[in-house]
């Protein structure tokens, strides 16, 4: 249950469990608290080559918990009661991984920064491609790292290249 480099958190809305990317080791892990801070008994990817360079961590509004893997080039998945989901995401879309992405609570979507393409890759739910956005918002992008949306549905992206954030 100790936590040596944490790096990466969200937390299910459906069980309130906190899940926690902890960078320690070669492998690194994802480790599972209970809502009032006790080590839920799963610990995920232990073992499990490249856990340490997990680059987003996201549960969706159904209570699975989406990652990017270092060198996957795609987005994978978790179930809440700690499988590995057969589905992987976004397959050969990205140069090398996804930096960060939300999942719309609305539509299921997935918006996702893909830094070295320049670019956001929205993906259906299914994990189908919907739609890229390159150049085509006001200001373009460099390097988008993050993404996070609000309540009236503004899209927010970070840009650390050109020390910025669009909505």
């Amino acid at each position: 249950g100790t936590v040596y480099y944490p790096f990466l958190i969200t937390a299910s809305p459906i069980t309130n469990k906190i899940y926690i990317a902890d960078h320690t080791g070669p492998s690194g892990r994802i480790l599972v608290f209970n809502p009032d801070g006790s080590v839920a008994s799963t610990t995920f990817g232990s073992g499990i080559a490249n856990f340490h360079s997990m680059t987003a961590l996201h549960a969706s509004p159904t209570g699975t918990i989406y990652f990017s893997l270092g060198g996957s080039n795609a987005l994978s998945a978790l179930n809440e009661d700690g499988t590995f989901a057969t589905t992987t995401f976004g397959q050969g879309l990205f140069a090398y991984d996804p930096s960060d992405f939300y999942i719309s609570s609305t539509t299921g979507e997935f918006y996702i920064t893909d830094t070295n393409n320049t670019r956001i890759v929205v993906l259906n739910p299914d994990g189908s491609a919907s739609t890229t956005y390159k150049n085509e918002i006001p200001g373009s992008f460099a390097s988008p790292r993050g993404i996070t949306h609000d309540a009236l549905k503004n899209i927010y992206v970070s840009d650390i290249n050109l020390s910025d954030i669009q909505k």
